[in-house]
């Protein structure tokens, strides 16, 4: 037997999937329980969202460093100031080397790149030797902006990457008087 419900204006019984009363025409809307488990699926939609969002690769086990300002960046080297990086691929982005300079046996770059939803600068260490990489820093939209990471690990390259390619690009540009560090 269907189950019913009580119309909300009239009182006429109807079924409680009736989106109108058929007695007096009355709009029914959701029932109250229906509303709640909306509400609740909604909510757990967001969460679960949140969660992927917030979870994002590049900052994935580097909690910021608080005291980045510690931290120095590469100074601008002037033969490189916004060179354009060469690209492997054709994707959105261009990616412009702001500045290079040895880093004890390695390459740090200040890096910025710049597709249609804005711009970022990154600050890489490069071990050219190993042709490997760490990410050191990020600022999204402006240098004032940047955060540096305190869990700096070593990362290989992925031929065709945006890193890879500035990897390449720096290790062939590097300043006078480069020792790579020995394997």
């Amino acid at each position: 037997m269907a189950k019913l419900k009580s119309c909300k204006d009239c009182g006429h019984q109807i079924s409680r999937k009736a989106k109108t009363c058929p007695q007096c025409g009355l709009e029914q809307g959701r029932s109250s329980w229906e509303q709640l488990k909306s509400l609740v699926l909604l909510a757990f939609v967001g969460f679960v969202v949140l969660l992927f969002w917030n979870a994002g690769p590049s900052n994935e086990g580097r909690p910021p460093d608080t005291h980045a300002a510690s931290v120095s960046m590469p100074a601008p080297a002037p033969s490189t100031e916004g060179r354009l990086i060469p690209r492997s691929t054709t994707e959105g982005a261009a990616y412009y080397l702001m500045s290079i300079k040895k880093d004890g046996g390695f390459v740090k770059t200040l890096h910025k790149r710049v597709s249609s939803s804005g711009a970022g600068y990154s600050i890489t260490r490069i071990d050219c030797n190993r042709q490997r990489y760490q990410d050191v820093g990020y600022a999204d939209g402006s240098l004032n902006d940047m955060e540096m990471y305190g869990d700096i690990r070593w990362t290989e390259l992925v031929q065709g990457s945006s890193k890879s390619d500035l990897v390449r690009f720096a290790c062939a540009i590097t300043p006078e008087g480069y020792d790579p560090p020995e394997a």
